[in-house]
């Protein structure tokens, strides 16, 4: 009883963490969440694939700019910020390669390698999403001086989406799972979990549309709620197998009961690029 306990307060505090920033509209406090959501996953991550900083330092700096790389994207995505923003973020990737050459450790390539995988896998996913609070920066071009408007419906919609994704996965999953999905990465997900995701999630998305006034056609909504689970499936498998090559259960202990960042974030790193991508070609 105690364990559920604090699996629920843990988790209601990580929703509050997520949510109260985005109803608030307050892009600082949103960028400050997500940075410490960002430098503790790229610990996380450092963990899983090994990546062994001789200096506290170097650690410290490849979160900084993680970090500084998804305020980069929002930024810039949102019309506050122009291109030069990245320039420190840029010079940081050059100064890191070019130390590597005289460096005496012979994995110190490798190291950076992994750090901007990091960097990609984590900072520049989750910089997409966020820019799913200003919908109306995406694939247009705003007027000069004029930066987007932050909408928090759009960044709440999805991440619902993917919360119901795992809601029904674990359900179905639970109660009918025979059939393994991914037996060699994770033996527990079945296919009976993924259509009970799918099918959560193609309700929460046609109820969305219908109680929004959404002008979007139940097939485009459909096929939308088809692209969240198939992605939100793959970037689970894709941290199952960074756990399983690092012989662990959970990226982390960060979150009680729910294990670290990388297990609340994953499937969002996936679904985000993907949204994205979405919204460009086929419009809100």
């Amino acid at each position: 009883m105690k364990a559920v306990l604090i699996r629920s307060l843990s988790g209601l505090v990580y929703m509050a963490l997520i949510i109260l920033p985005v109803v608030l509209r307050e892009p600082a406090l949103f960028i400050a969440v997500f940075a410490v959501f960002i430098v503790l996953g790229l610990r996380e991550f450092a963990s899983l694939v090994n990546l062994n900083r001789t200096r506290p330092l170097r650690a410290f700096m490849d979160g900084l700019f993680g970090a500084f790389l998804f305020a980069a994207i929002f930024l810039y995505g949102s019309d506050r910020m122009d291109a030069t923003i990245f320039i420190p973020y840029i010079f940081y990737v050059l100064y890191t390669m070019v130390r590597s050459l005289y460096s005496d450790r012979h994995k110190a390539g490798s190291d950076n390698s992994r750090t901007f995988m990091g960097h990609l896998y984590i900072a520049a996913t989750l910089g997409l999403g966020s820019l799913l609070l200003v919908p109306e920066s995406i694939g247009r071009e705003l007027a000069v001086g004029q930066s987007a408007d932050i909408t928090p419906h759009y960044f709440l919609f999805v991440f619902v989406l993917i919360w119901l994704n795992d809601t029904g996965a674990f359900i179905a999953g639970s109660l009918f799972g025979k059939h393994t999905l991914f037996k060699v990465i994770s033996p527990k997900k079945t296919w009976e979990g993924f259509i009970g995701g799918l099918l959560f999630t193609i309700a929460g998305a046609l109820l969305a549309g219908h109680y929004s006034g959404s002008d979007k056609h139940p097939v485009e909504l459909v096929f939308f709620a088809l692209l969240v689970t198939a992605m939100a499936t793959w970037g689970d498998l894709y941290e199952s197998n960074l756990k399983r090559n690092a012989g662990v259960k959970d990226s982390g202990h960060i979150i009680p009961g729910h294990g670290g960042i990388l297990d609340r974030l994953d499937s969002a790193f996936f679904v985000f690029p993907a949204v994205y991508l979405f919204i460009l070609i086929f419009g809100l």
